[in-house]
């Protein structure tokens, strides 16, 4: 192989005369930052791994010229160069296959190597740059992620209502069984020597006309679930309320459905089997979607809302890692409360009074333990100061507590923050099967459209964007340290924002959860550098 590298600092191409860079360039590496985290252990500590810290590249350079007159000119560029306060320096390995990566650097410092006169008699004298960079290096060019909308009635037709075992296997030493007369449930009891995912699988021959496969699923731990159509993997699209669509294959004879691990003990059930040409379970005023993320480490950018003609309204932005079945949205676990009524301006698709106590029945592993914000919509007959209580049971255990929010105008909804929570109220074994309850509350007069639970591994953007058409939330850069959020063309101003936590984004994707209040079939797009331990690949 010949190779042909190129290195390019800032302006200055340092393989090209009069610069040449030397044997010995250290790329350096990211730093794991790590915390110790209080336990009881006798021996040994837990740690985690909190950030990657700078890293630090060290670029012998060789500078050559007619005599040191010129030397000292070409050493005076490299030095202005090394001064700039935020710089790139750009690598291509020179094979004509891997591509060009990128540093994002800060200011370095310049060394010249000790004098050496029989150099310097031919004109060339010798340095080091010791350059501090980012912790991670990224691809010279952006990729764009589109999440886009299905924009059409939601039209479903059930494959398999899971009522019965014919044509389901499992496991062998797994047991098979119906579940609550409506699903269909692999069990393994405690063994520690079985780690192998538990798995269903349907045979049976079915033809896809529609886009997506819906699978209604729930696990006693916490996991996501994949696809596979004759063997052929397909590919997650959204995870909501219990359910996961994937791309649909054209026809399939075998449907293997399994869970992303393994566990020594619980359980893996699947209530329908459905195929459908939409991922909305509520109304096309919400959408979720897995994002692509390209790279091999998490990486920043810049997250765009949009609609070509209407206003956005109030706009939640969630994204989150993979939390296994867990979803923000509470309505599709509702199981109790008052009359719903429909209205189509509601993001729900319902409105009911909260006096009737909504209540919302949740799996526990759809709901990984932590803290949780939690948002409500609401409305109220009158202005002013509104309490709005909520309480959580499970397993004999019982929180509870209220808030005090602002009515900004009477008969007018509006997103409030009701409180912070730890949920489950009690910790549950790994393998349980108990539902949590979350029940909402509030005096005669005030109805609910929708409520939340907002975990705190994600990051949400909470944005009053009116009549605009556009919201742009910008991840913190070196050149500008702090998120910024736009809507349209201007900073949104910090009265129309709440925001918790940053967007980050891991590979190889993350769930954006986003609802636009005042229309239908928004969009998104990420816009992001791939980032890379430190080679780019493709």
């Amino acid at each position: 192989m010949n190779l042909i590298p190129r290195l390019v600092y800032g302006d200055l191409d340092l393989t090209a005369p009069p610069f040449a860079f030397g044997f010995g360039a250290d790329l350096g590496s990211p730093e794991t930052v790590y915390e110790i985290i209080e336990s009881l252990l006798r021996d040994g500590e837990v740690v985690s791994a909190t950030r990657k810290s700078n890293r630090q590249l060290t670029i012998p350079v060789v500078i050559e010229g007619a005599d040191l007159g010129q030397v000292a000119q070409y050493e005076a560029l490299l030095a202005i160069e090394a001064d700039k306060p935020l710089n790139t320096l750009t690598f291509d390995p020179g094979d004509a296959f891997a591509p060009t990566t990128v540093f994002r650097t800060y200011a370095a410092q310049l060394t010249p190597t000790p004098r050496d006169e029989d150099w310097e008699e031919v004109g060339i004298r010798q340095f080091t740059l010791s350059i501090p960079a980012e912790p991670f290096t990224r691809s010279a060019a952006p990729v764009v992620a589109d999440a886009v909308p299905d924009a059409v009635a939601t039209d479903t037709t059930v494959i398999d209502a899971c009522t019965s075992t014919a044509g389901w296997t499992t496991r062998p030493g797994d047991t098979l069984s119906v579940h609550a007369g409506a699903a269909v449930r692999s069990t393994r009891s405690s063994s520690p020597a079985n780690l192998a995912p538990l798995f269903l699988e349907r045979a049976g021959a079915a033809s896809f006309t529609k886009p997506y496969v819906r699978v209604q699923w729930t696990a006693s731990f916490n996991a996501t679930i994949r696809l596979l159509a004759d063997g052929q993997p397909c590919t997650a699209v959204a995870t909501s309320g219990g359910y996961t669509w994937f791309d649909a294959p054209a026809a399939a004879a075998v449907l293997h459905l399994e869970t992303s691990l393994g566990i020594t003990g619980g359980s893996f059930t699947v209530w329908e089997v459905a195929q459908t040409n939409s991922t909305t379970i509520g109304t096309r005023r919400e959408m979720v979607r897995l994002i692509t993320v390209a790279g091999s480490a998490r990486a920043s950018g810049d997250l765009a809302v949009n609609h070509p003609t209407n206003g956005l309204g109030d706009v939640l932005a969630y994204t989150y890692p993979d939390l296994g079945a867990y979803s923000p949205s509470l309505t599709p676990w509702r199981t109790a409360g008052g009359t719903q009524t429909p209205g189509v301006s509601l993001v729900s698709g319902f409105r009911e009074p909260l006096i009737a106590e909504p209540t919302y029945t949740i799996p526990q592993a759809a709901l990984p333990a932590g803290t949780y914000w939690l948002l409500a919509r609401v409305r109220h007959t009158a202005a002013g100061p509104l309490t709005l209580t909520w309480a959580s049971d499970v397993a004999s255990a019982h929180i509870e507590g209220a808030a005090t929010v602002q009515i900004a105008a009477a008969d007018t909804w509006q997103i409030v923050s009701i409180d912070a929570i730890q949920l489950p109220p009690v910790r549950l074994t790994a393998t349980s099967d108990a539902d949590v309850d979350v029940i909402l509350s509030g005096p005669t007069g005030a109805e609910l459209d929708m409520a939340w639970l907002f975990h705190t591994d994600g990051a949400l953007t909470w944005v009053t964007a009116g009549t605009e058409q556009s919201v742009t939330i910008a991840s913190p850069t070196p050149e500008v340290p702090t998120p910024m959020i736009y809507t349209g063309d201007h900073y949104a101003g910090d009265d129309a924002i709440g925001s918790w936590g940053e967007h980050h984004f891991q590979p190889p994707h993350a769930t954006l959860y986003l609802v636009t209040t005042d229309t239908d079939d928004a969009t998104a797009q990420l816009t992001h550098h791939p980032a890379w331990l430190t080679h780019a690949a493709s």
